[in-house]
């Protein structure tokens, strides 16, 4: 058997697995699919990464989470901005804005939740939320 130990869901230009997938053939994925809909069988990577993927319209959270947690061995790391972001509410793809808040990540009890800051341009002493980063667990039943 092939070890593959990481899985990057979305993964635009940006590459941070052994398999890398997207929706969108133009970022040139390794595969193309649907976040709701991994071709994976079940705990087929130690690690899975999801970045900027479940506040975008269309995409429904829970169903990618699950698919996230049910292709994963060990973890899944996700990241989304944070409603406050400068960003948040000014890309019109986003809609998910209840994953854009802590409060929404803490109801799935993450093995860690970190929301990190930007500094305004001109007052670097002003920080702004960013990123919210979480990190589920897979727990077997």
């Amino acid at each position: 058997m092939v070890s593959i130990f990481a899985l990057d869901v979305g993964c635009g230009r940006r590459r941070l697995g052994d398999i890398n997938v997207d929706i969108d053939r133009k970022v040139k994925p390794d595969i193309i699919c649907d976040a709701h809909f991994l071709p994976f069988p079940d705990s087929t990577f130690d690690r899975v990464y999801c970045y900027h993927v479940l506040e975008h319209k269309g995409v429904k959270p829970e169903k990618v989470v699950a698919e996230l947690l049910r292709v994963s061995r060990k973890w899944v790391e996700i990241q989304v901005p944070h409603w406050l972001s400068k960003n948040a509410k000014k890309d019109k793809t986003h809609a998910n804005f209840q994953v854009m808040r802590k409060k929404w990540w803490e109801r799935l009890n993450p093995t860690w939740i970190t929301i990190d800051y930007t500094n305004f341009m001109h007052v670097p002493f002003l920080v702004r939320p960013n990123n919210i980063t979480v990190i589920l667990k897979k727990t077997n039943h």
